[in-house]
């Protein structure tokens, strides 16, 4: 069975240049020499995550047999957990780059604001306070929620981001997914601990250079602390996580065909 690499976008992707905003990350996947795919949901714009995700399968994985390893950025990485969930034998492996598992903090401009301050206090202080406020949606939120349901599907309480977690703390077999979380990242909620939990989820922190040799005994064994100077909109084009990106897909490929 031929494998192919199906690399989604984010939320913006379809008013940023896709080609130039990606160009890097998909060049690290075609110098492996995988048939190499991309799309995002740029049909959809500000639409429903579930609509999004019917939409690539329909468009990949309905048309061939291939086996897929999907690469999600941003809301991009939720649609890709969501792929691996309806077609657990035909994707390979996922990495999630900067997936907000746990919400992020766009949807609401209160928590935002908040976020925004305890990171930097966090940032100051190296680590030594922390702070883990609950961050409830404000009615501002939920009335543009109405009208935009990509603030609904990426809120912290939205069904869809419940269902995703649900499934990756109990899945015991599938594909592995690689969550790749940066410390300047100022999206996801929170950025130290956006990860999902699951016996199949690989963990990888990319933590600024001038911090990283600060969070050492800090961060839990399983993530693997790399320092990266990587945020949110910068993933996609730094040189570590897209090193990192090739090595993942390497050793799935290399275990998948020693399988």
């Amino acid at each position: 069975m031929s494998v192919k690499c199906l690399v989604i976008g984010g939320t913006l992707a379809p008013w940023i240049c896709e080609r130039t905003y990606y160009g890097k990350t998909l060049a690290a996947i075609e110098q492996l020499e995988l048939p190499t795919s991309y799309t995002s949901i740029r049909l959809l714009g500000l639409g429903e995550i579930e609509g999004a995700t019917d939409h690539i399968a329909r468009s990949y994985f309905e048309n061939d047999s291939s086996q897929y390893v999907v690469v999600g950025h941003s809301q991009g990485a939720i649609i890709a957990g969501l792929l691996a969930m309806r077609y657990p034998i035909r994707v390979l492996t996922v990495v999630a780059l900067a997936g907000p598992y746990r919400g992020t903090v766009w949807t609401d401009p209160q928590s935002m604001v908040t976020k925004v301050a305890i990171e930097a206090l966090d940032q100051v202080t190296r680590g030594g306070i922390k702070l883990k406020p609950k961050l409830p949606r404000s009615r501002l939120s939920k009335l543009i929620g109405r009208y935009i349901p990509i603030v609904n599907g990426l809120s912290s309480d939205s069904t869809v981001l419940t269902k995703l977690k649900q499934h990756l703390e109990t899945q015991t077999t599938g594909p592995i997914t690689h969550s790749v979380i940066a410390t300047d990242d100022r999206f996801v909620i929170p950025s130290r601990s956006a990860h999902p939990q699951g016996l199949l989820v690989k963990k990888y922190l990319a933590a600024h250079p001038d911090i990283h040799h600060h969070l050492h005994g800090r961060i839990p064994e399983e993530i693997e602390l790399l320092a990266f100077k990587a945020g949110h909109i910068g993933m996609v084009n730094d040189p570590g996580v897209l090193e990192l990106l090739a090595q993942i897909i390497k050793s799935e490929l290399l275990s998948s065909n020693s399988r």
